[in-house]
């Protein structure tokens, strides 16, 4: 959508900004702080949108209008097994979104998200392809249109070298499934080639 994302590198956080909205007298700022613990790897993130605008007097003024809070789980092989959104920085309450990821020989093999649909990957024997994350669909690319975009969910790719582990080999398929009634039903059938 031509946004830029800035990335800014901090002692133990990575922080990524964008304008979302300029005009005169009036910007909306979108950012995420991203909370690295002693493996560098992402503990948790806050995602703020302020606005910074001129009063009716002329005098700028600063106006938080969203903050909500993302916790990054891992098991003791270093692999991204949980994530939790929440609407909001407190973590007592609710979270607005959840994946849960099942792990086989090195590899992402489903991941289970609370909007209900259902992602289960097989994998080839090639070793693991990098940019293979930017594809639609890829663990790390699920999120956006499930969690009405949220800046954090939505560049998770762009966080992967702080999401700990990354797959073995690169990923050969995916069905996605999602929850109808009482039941998954197949929602698509996608399959992925390397050359």
């Amino acid at each position: 959508n031509g946004e830029i994302l800035k990335v800014d590198k901090k002692e133990g956080w990575v922080i990524y900004s964008k304008i979302t909205q300029s005009q005169t007298g009036f910007n909306t700022y979108d950012s995420v702080f991203v909370k690295l613990d002693n493996n560098k790897r992402a503990e948790y993130a806050l995602h703020g949108t302020y606005s910074e605008y001129l009063d009716y007097d002329g005098n700028p003024k600063i106006e938080q209008t969203n903050m909500d809070y993302t916790a990054f789980i891992y098991d003791g092989d270093n692999y991204l097994t949980e994530i939790r959104s929440y609407a909001t920085s407190d973590v007592n309450a609710d979270p607005l979104y959840t994946e849960i990821r099942t792990i086989s020989d090195g590899n992402i093999v489903n991941i289970v998200s609370s909007s209900d649909y259902k992602y289960s990957y097989t994998y080839n024997d090639q070793e693991y392809n990098a940019s293979a994350e930017f594809c639609y669909e890829m663990p790390q690319n699920t999120q956006g249109l499930l969690t009405n975009n949220c800046l954090t969910l939505s560049n998770l790719v762009f966080m992967s070298e702080y999401l700990g582990e990354r797959n073995k080999n690169n990923i050969s398929g995916v069905v996605i499934e999602r929850f109808h009634d009482i039941e998954y039903v197949e929602y698509a059938n996608l399959s992925f080639e390397y050359t």
